[in-house]
C-alpha cells in the first residue's frame, strides 16, 4: 500500500504581548523600578523574555522571566525593548519608554507602608533650630504625623531614644503651634499639653508614651527627619510644574522640592495656561525648614496671583498656597524654574517703575552681579526690591542697605514674568 502521507504540522501562533506594567520605585521597594510584561501564547507554548534597557542613565538592570527590575540611580528618560520568543522560535517584539524619579535609599531610614515617606532617627544632640535647618539641608523636613498611624510609625523609629524633636514649633512666641511643612498634622499631644510658657518659643518632642509634648526649643535632644519622595504628586521638581486640586475654605496645599543650590527661583501659581483665570485669589507662602521666607500677599508685583523671582537656598523647601482671607481656592498649577540669566532690565527716569514692570529682585545683584553691574553706568547708583541699592562699576558694583535720601535714587526694573 502506498504510504501514509505526513501530518503537516500545526502551524504555530506567536506569542502576543498585551503590555507592560510599571511599578515605580519608592522608598518601601528598596528603591527599585519594575518592568513587568503580560504576554500570552495561544498555543500554550513556554516563553522566553529577552529584555534591553538602553538610552538612559540606569543601564545595570536584573532580569527576571517577565520582569526586569532597574535599580535606584538619579533621574531620567530610559527606553526598553522586549522580545517574547516561543518554544518553536516564534516572536513578538516591543519597546517602550519610562521616566524613572531619582529615589536614593537612606541609610537607617524606616520607610512607609506606601513607600512615599521615610524617617531617619538623627541621635545627635542639637536644639530645636540647628535641627531644623540640618534636615532642611539634608533634603529633609522635621516630622510631622498626619494621623495617629503615623506617629505611631514615629513611635517604632523613635525606639530607645530620649525624646526626638518633631516638625511641629510655636513661631510666633504665642502659644499656637504650626507644623513645618504648613500642613495643619492631626490633634496628637499628651493629656494636658501643651502647657509650656507660651511666651517663648517652643519646639514639639515625641515622649515615650506615645504622643507630642512642647519644649523649649533651645533644649537639645535627638531629632526625627522625614524624607518626601521626589517625582510624587507633590513634588515641584516634577517638570517644574505641578497640578495641585481644589481645597477649601481655611484650608492650606503643599507641595516641595528639593533644590539643588542657592539661586534665583521664578515661581508662579497659575491656570492650565499660565494665566490667572478661574483659580481664586491665591497666596504662597515659602519655608525652609520651617522658617518663613516671603509671604506674597494679595497683588505683589501688580497681578492677582502670585507671579516673581526669588532667592532660595539648597535644600527642601515648602512651597504652601493658600486662600487671600482663608477663602478656598480651585485646581491649580504651581511651578518653578531657576533662573539662569539676568532677565530683560531697565534703569527708570523716575523714582517708580513704569507700569507692566518692578523693580529688580535683589537676589539677583548676589547670583548675577556682573550682569547687573553692566546693566547700569559705571557711576549710577540704582535701587532694587526692598529699597536695596546697587552701585556701579566706579564703586565697586556692591550692593547695600538704603540710606537716607536713597528713596529718590532710580528704579532698575524688569517686566513682569
Amino acid at each position: 500500500p502506498e504510504p501514509m502521507p505526513e501530518p503537516e504540522p500545526e502551524p504555530n501562533a506567536a506569542p502576543v504581548i498585551d503590555g507592560v506594567g510599571y511599578t515605580a520605585a519608592n522608598y518601601a521597594n528598596d528603591c527599585v523600578t519594575t518592568l513587568q510584561a503580560d504576554a500570552r501564547d495561544a498555543d500554550g507554548d513556554a516563553l522566553e523574555y529577552r529584555w534591553t534597557v538602553v538610552g538612559g542613565v540606569r543601564d545595570a538592570f536584573e532580569v527576571d522571566g517577565d520582569t526586569a527590575r532597574l535599580p535606584q540611580g538619579a533621574a531620567g528618560q530610559v527606553r526598553y525593548t522586549l522580545q517574547v520568543i516561543d518554544a518553536r522560535g516564534a516572536v513578538a517584539g516591543g519597546e517602550g519608554s519610562v521616566y524613572l524619579h531619582p529615589c536614593e535609599i537612606i541609610p537607617g531610614a524606616v520607610p512607609s507602608a506606601d513607600g512615599l515617606k521615610a524617617y531617619l532617627l538623627v541621635n545627635d544632640l542639637r536644639d530645636y533650630y540647628t535641627h531644623r535647618w540640618a534636615a532642611a539641608g539634608a533634603g529633609a523636613h522635621l516630622a510631622v504625623a498626619d494621623d495617629q498611624a503615623e506617629l505611631d510609625l514615629l513611635m517604632q523609629v523613635r525606639a530607645g531614644a530620649s525624646d526626638p524633636w518633631t516638625g511641629y514649633f510655636s513661631p510666633n512666641e504665642d502659644g499656637n503651634f504650626r507644623s513645618v511643612t504648613g500642613e495643619p498634622g492631626a490633634d496628637l499631644w499628651c493629656p494636658g499639653e501643651p502647657n509650656a510658657n507660651p511666651d517663648t518659643v517652643n519646639g514639639v518632642e515625641l515622649w515615650d508614651i506615645g504622643c507630642l509634648n512642647d519644649s523649649l526649643a533651645v533644649g537639645v535632644r535627638t531629632a526625627i527627619y522625614e524624607f518626601d519622595l521626589p517625582g510624587t504628586a507633590k513634588d515641584l521638581m516634577t517638570g517644574g510644574r505641578v497640578e495641585r486640586p481644589a481645597f477649601g475654605e481655611g484650608e492650606i496645599d503643599r507641595t516641595f522640592a528639593l533644590l539643588p543650590g542657592d539661586g534665583v527661583y521664578r515661581v508662579a501659581v497659575s491656570d492650565a495656561d499660565g494665566a490667572c483665570d478661574g483659580v481664586g485669589d491665591p497666596m504662597l507662602r515659602i519655608l525652609r525648614g520651617g522658617e518663613q521666607l516671603l509671604l506674597v500677599d494679595d497683588h505683589q508685583s501688580g497681578v492677582r496671583c502670585p507671579k516673581f523671582d526669588v532667592t532660595l537656598f539648597g535644600g527642601m523647601h515648602d512651597f504652601n498656597v493658600l486662600g487671600y482671607n482663608n477663602r478656598p481656592v480651585p485646581a491649580h498649577f504651581v511651578s518653578l524654574q531657576r533662573v539662569t540669566e539676568l532677565p530683560e532690565v531697565e534703569v527708570t527716569n523716575d523714582i517708580n517703575c513704569p507700569a507692566g514692570t518692578s523693580p529688580l529682585d535683589s537676589g539677583y545683584s548676589r547670583h548675577f552681579r556682573d550682569d547687573v553691574c553692566d546693566a547700569i553706568g559705571p557711576q549710577d547708583r540704582v535701587r532694587l526690591s526692598g529699597n536695596r541699592v546697587f552701585s556701579g562699576s566706579r564703586h565697586g558694583c556692591t550692593v547695600r542697605d538704603p540710606a537716607p535720601g536713597d528713596e529718590l535714587l532710580p528704579v532698575l526694573c524688569t517686566p513682569w514674568l
